[in-house]
């Protein structure tokens, strides 16, 4: 059975929750046998509609198709609010990102089993974004270090010395398959202990991915750490 987070019927389910208050999240793969199964919408504004639902009118022509890999971040009914992962070309280099979100039919979908314990150590990338993870001088705890831009896949604004940038660093053990910290005068502290205008990120693992988020306080304007990475050499 396919479970995820707090998502229901009354929210749009266009993306990823806030991972601050995120439930559960799990990834899925289309099972074989399924030629395509079609996303379906939500009812974000219309509590008396009764998408999702398996009608012409919730009925969306997005699909996806077997062996397709999706984060499931909540479910209602017979429908998953999932996330479609998928390579992004960018430049030379490949990454992965999610390129459609919505609700699918829970039945055409199996679950995938987490990775006990979760791998966190290595290199992470993302487009504009790097986080490379170790083992802390602590026992139990994680050394974080990251690097994000905006801007440096734009020639003209490299040319014009107009790309800002940010950085996080921290030690912090994760729990449960996530973490966070935020940025504080002497080191990491606690999210709850720090200012608003303080760098707060919050990580997750989620199948072979890193998911991040931030309050976008992490850097100059527009710069962020959110998203979804994957570890180099993997």
């Amino acid at each position: 059975m396919l479970t995820g987070g707090g998502a229901s019927a009354t929210e749009a389910c266009l993306d990823l929750p806030d991972l601050a208050t995120a439930g559960a999240l799990t990834t899925a793969l289309v099972r074989q046998g399924v030629a395509k199964t079609h996303f379906y919408k939500g009812a974000p504004t219309d509590k008396a509609s009764a998408c999702p639902g398996f009608s012409d009118k919730c009925w969306e022509k997005a699909f996806v198709v077997a062996g397709d890999r999706v984060i499931v971040s909540g479910s209602v009914g017979d429908f998953v609010c999932a996330h479609f992962v998928a390579p992004r070309k960018r430049g030379k280099e490949t990454f992965q990102e999610i390129v459609r979100s919505g609700w699918l039919t829970s039945a055409d979908l199996a679950p995938e089993p987490p990775a006990k314990p979760p791998v966190w150590t290595g290199d992470w990338r993302r487009v504009e974004a790097n986080i490379a993870i170790k083992a802390g001088a602590r026992p139990g705890m994680l050394a974080i270090r990251g690097d994000a831009t905006f801007g440096s896949m734009d020639p003209d604004r490299v040319k014009r010395g107009a790309v800002n940038v940010g950085e996080i660093s921290g030690e912090v053990a994760p729990v449960d398959g996530g973490l966070s910290f935020a940025m504080g005068d002497e080191g990491a502290v606690p999210v709850t202990k720090a200012a608003e205008t303080d760098c707060k990120v919050w990580m997750r693992r989620v199948g072979s991915w890193l998911l991040v988020d931030d309050n976008r306080q992490c850097g100059g304007a527009n710069v962020s750490f959110s998203g979804l990475y994957s570890l180099q050499g993997k």
